[in-house]
């Protein structure tokens, strides 16, 4: 039987790879993407990197994966 329990926490670095692939999903649903040129290197510098930068939440759930 699936749990609905999530956990909302803060993205991580090890995030970036599902990041990334839930938004080229995204793009591909909404037809756009060939205007996705961002790589997981660029999203990892802005979230971690770079001072001032946008956050990240990630919604977790009981197996540990991204929902």
């Amino acid at each position: 039987m699936e749990s609905d329990q999530y956990v909302i926490r803060s993205a991580e670095p090890n995030d970036v790879a599902e990041l990334m692939e839930m938004i080229r999903e995204l793009a591909v649903f909404e037809k756009l993407e060939d205007m996705l040129v961002a790589t997981r290197d660029d999203l990892a510098r802005v979230l971690f990197e770079e001072s001032g930068g946008p956050e990240a939440m990630v919604a977790e759930n009981d197996e540990q994966d991204l929902v």
